[in-house]
């Protein structure tokens, strides 16, 4: 597990210091190593956080006649079985590592090497021969490259953006994707928060031609949905996930360091507990945290699963006050761009707890977009059932009489929450009603607390058009389970994680994710993931022979932060600070009349505004860090 960088100069010639520069930056991504390839116009750096092959994995690693040099952030799970048909091929291999494999790979199959690996992967490849600049990243995005084409003359690449910063050049601030950050809590692929940074997608490789000076951007995956697949029995489904799903845990146990895995509680981290005890001869370190606020808290589920698998379990309790420092160095620091997902906070917190034991952590992320596993689809379900109801009815009765006049509450998604947002999006078609449900401001809010300027510079843009990209051409059994893979799982919850495990040097697996899996779970139909109103339904009924009733079946809690009650009180003077006039002016995108609103109406109880606040507090702790703080051109 590495970070990485990569850089192009076609005239300037390529300056040593701004390398080591661009290397020192994600320092964090790897404190075991660094290494470095020079040449007269391309550089590559890395950063090693050694795992696999300890003493030979250093890198950049070269092929046979050192035309061709690598640097890889990541892990191959297969790497074994590959180096064993390599080596059959006449390729000599001078290490043990994965990061081998990969450049022996490109030279059997150049661009198509891609599909050969089962892994998480970021990888960059100069082919000096060919003079072609290579690299690529896994097909669900667990691994993130950034990239740069400045003035047709100068490519960039970094794990992390700060890398890139580095790089003397007028950065802008990307309005578009600034206001899509507000509407979906995330900037989804391509857009980052400055116009001249783009991410590679995930499934996408880059080929860069320094003969033609020509850029392309290629799709190499999708998820395989087949309008035409043959029917299968339930039994047979079942029995093929446990099979394959145990053998993407007996995979990513593989390391020459120790492991652990992260344990909520929760149905997925409770199935990889069970299934990584079986395949280990030694008890299994599990990890969580705990909260005062009980509709918050699951350590109570994460110690039952943790005694009927004797596992060695480590529990830290969280307090409001232990936060303020965290929050500050998580969005201050580490991430660099906003993403609003307070599940961040704790897995950060999560992250630094866990490295002071293992070095790798294996964690369930994927189980709910692969499975239905969200209260969002159950939604989408109740509204074909409310849409039957006159809309007179919804509106002035349901809506504006019932729902609108509830009581607030500041738990854990609590009811009233959930039937405001419901109702409030109910009109708008399916994938736009979608994304409005779990958006930071709905569009009417964007509009009121926007600047003029703000409003100008987006030229009426609608942030939900992204949304065609991915669908246009697509012919998909669910859009919304399609949606959330592609764009809540890959720019959210995996951005997320990486950053805030790399941070604190510890890698994260996910067994869920394994691509055989993703192509399995685009054969089960949709009806065997929601059944009813049951989701997960063929999971859960797979994994009862493994976990209690009692873990299957419980209600699904999140692993999030009590925002709302900590925003009116603990945390609410660093709200306040961090929010002030001054700040709110000078970046001119906010009327702070507005904010000062939201932030009365939740202190006074009158509104559950913790969602826009949080946004708000999270792009202001991020644009103090990489605006104000530094000279860019807006």
């Amino acid at each position: 597990m590495c970070g990485i960088i990569g850089m192009y100069e076609q005239k300037k010639g390529i300056d040593p210091q701004l390398v080591e520069s661009m290397n020192t930056a994600i320092t964090h991504r790897g404190p075991d190593d660094s290494g470095v390839y020079m040449g007269k116009q391309i550089a590559l750096g890395m950063r090693r956080l050694s795992i696999i092959d300890l003493a030979g994995g250093h890198q950049p690693i070269y092929n046979e006649d050192k035309s061709i040099v690598i640097v890889f952030n990541g892990e191959i799970y297969n790497y074994q079985e590959l180096r064993v048909t390599l080596l059959q091929k006449g390729h000599l291999l001078q290490t043990k590592s994965d990061t081998e494999v990969i450049i022996h790979l490109y030279e059997e199959y150049k661009e198509k090497c891609v599909q050969y690996l089962n892994g998480m992967f970021a990888f960059i490849i100069y082919d000096q021969k060919e003079q072609v600049i290579f690299a690529a990243r896994d097909r669900m995005g667990e691994k993130p490259l950034h990239y740069c084409w400045l003035n047709n003359q100068t490519l960039l690449m970094a794990s992390e953006i700060k890398s890139i910063l580095q790089y003397p050049n007028q950065y802008t601030l990307n309005y578009s994707a600034i206001d899509r950050y507000f509407s979906f809590g995330y900037i989804p692929a391509p857009q980052t928060s400055f116009t001249e940074i783009q991410k590679l997608p995930a499934g996408y490789y880059l080929r860069f031609s320094m003969k033609e000076q020509a850029l392309q951007i290629v799709q190499y995956w999708d998820v395989p949905y087949d309008a035409a697949m043959q029917e299968q029995s339930k039994e047979n489904l079942s029995k093929e996930f446990i099979e394959l799903l145990e053998d993407s845990v007996r995979k990513k146990l593989i390391a020459d360091v120790p492991i652990g895995v992260f344990l909520s509680g929760g149905l997925d981290s409770s199935t990889i507990v069970a299934l990584a005890s079986r395949l280990s001869s030694a008890p299994v370190q599990t990890f969580s945290i705990a909260y005062t606020d009980q509709s918050f808290d699951e350590s109570q589920y994460a110690r039952l699963v943790a005694k009927q698998f004797h596992t060695n379990h480590h529990e830290l309790l969280v307090q409001p006050e232990d936060l303020i420092q965290v929050i500050a160095q998580v969005f201050g620091k580490y991430i660099d761009e906003p993403l609003s997902d307070p599940a961040s906070v704790p897995n950060f917190i999560l992250s630094q707890f866990t490295a002071q034991q293992v070095k790798v952590a294996l964690k369930g992320d994927g189980g709910d977009e692969l499975f239905a596993g969200y209260d969002t689809h159950i939604a989408h379900k109740l509204h074909r059932f409310y849409n039957y109801i006159p809309q007179v009815i919804r509106e002035k009765l349901i809506r504006d009489m019932i729902v609108n006049h509830l009581p607030i509450s500041l738990g854990n998604y609590p009811f009233d929450f959930k039937a405001r947002r419901f109702v409030q999006g109910a009109e708008l078609p399916q994938e736009e009603r979608h994304f409005f449900w779990q958006a930071s401001f709905f569009p009417q809010e964007k509009k009121k607390i926007y600047t003029e300027q703000f409003l100008h510079n987006l030229h009426n843009q609608n942030p939900y058009d992204i949304v065609s990209h991915y669908l246009t051409g697509k012919t998909v059994p669910n859009n919304i389970e399609y949606l959330d893979l592609k764009m809540y799982l890959a720019d959210d919850i995996l951005h997320v994680g990486d950053l805030v495990s790399m941070a604190n040097s510890l890698e994260i697996r996910n067994p869920f994710l394994d691509h055989r899996l993703v192509e399995l779970s685009a054969r089960i139909p949709f009806n065997l993931k929601l059944h009813g109103f049951t989701s997960k339904y063929l999971y859960k009924k797979s994994v009862e022979q493994l976990l209690p009733k009692k873990i299957i079946y419980r209600k699904k809690q999140g692993f999030g932060l009590p925002l709302g009650q900590w925003l009116k009180e603990d945390l609410f003077s660093f709200m306040t600070d961090l929010l002030n006039k001054t700040s709110i002016e000078k970046a001119g995108l906010f009327q702070y009349s507005q904010v000062e609103k939201l932030m009365k109406e939740h202190r006074e109880g009158l509104k559950n505004n913790r969602k826009q606040l949080w946004s708000l507090m999270v792009f202001q702790l991020w644009f103090n860090k990489f605006i104000t703080n530094r000279k860019s051109h807006l």
